[in-house]
Formats: structure tokens, C-alpha cells, sequence
């Protein structure tokens, strides 16, 4: 597992069903909030849900208030610079606050898009194999 990059993120919905989309400036790709976990030691539930927190603040801010962060699924997939990674991804609804984009160099717009509508813009590879889950369970 070590030559897997390890990564967790949040589908983040909205009061209207919406999910929280950033879209990254260099693969054009739309993607939820999250990232690489960074630690040598076990990778276990508390590790992944620790770097969705961490990631959230960096890439959206702290602005907001979400509920409790719970475990959806995870995904194999090829970066699009060629990396094999496992996507974990997490489910919170917004409570209050509003998400804002903490990192203006890697991303370059934040929507709210309903599920329904996931196939209409470009997502990032993890996103296009989970969205018919992402459908079927949100």
C-alpha cells in the first residue's frame, strides 16, 4: 500500500442537496475538498477523518460550521499525472458559514452543484467512478 498515494475528502452538501465543488487550476477538473494523508504510522478511521478536517480549513477555510464527519466509501484510482491513489471520502452537511476558496493559486472557483447534475462539468477521476453512488446514497 505504501506506493499508493492515500487520500481523504468530504462531500460536503448544503441545505439544497448541493455539493461542494473546487475546481483546480491545473488539471481543469472539479473535486471536493481533501487530501493526502500525511502520516508513517497505521492509516485507521481517525487518521482520515483528522486530514479531511485538516484539508477542509486549508483549501475552504474555517468560516463554517459542519455536522459530524461520517465515512461514505473509498475509490482506486490513476491520478491524472499517472500516480495510482485510494480516495476516502467522508460525508458532513453545512450548518452554518459559508465555504470560501482559502487557496486561490491551486484552485479557481467554488460551486455548489446539485448531484443530479455531477455529469455536467469535468470531474476529477476519484469523482467520475463514485458519482453513481454519490447519486444513489446522497
Amino acid at each position: 500500500m505504501k506506493e499508493k498515494l492515500i487520500l481523504s475528502g468530504c462531500l460536503l452538501l448544503n441545505k439544497d442537496k448541493e455539493l461542494l465543488l473546487l475546481k483546480r487550476k491545473d488539471h481543469g477538473h472539479y473535486e471536493t475538498p481533501g487530501g493526502k494523508v500525511e502520516t508513517e504510522g497505521q492509516i485507521d478511521l481517525q487518521v482520515l477523518r483528522e486530514t479531511v478536517e485538516r484539508e477542509l480549513k486549508e483549501e475552504v477555510g474555517s468560516e463554517f460550521e459542519i455536522d459530524s464527519l461520517r465515512f461514505f466509501s473509498n475509490v482506486l484510482f490513476t491520478t491524472p499525472d499517472g500516480k495510482k491513489a485510494i480516495a476516502n471520502k467522508f460525508t458532513a452537511n453545512l450548518i452554518s458559514g459559508e465555504p470560501k476558496i482559502n487557496e486561490p493559486e491551486l484552485f479557481s472557483e467554488l460551486v455548489w452543484l446539485p448531484i443530479d447534475k455531477l455529469e455536467s462539468v469535468n470531474l476529477s477521476p476519484d469523482l467520475k467512478i463514485i458519482a453513481p453512488l454519490i447519486k444513489e446514497r446522497l
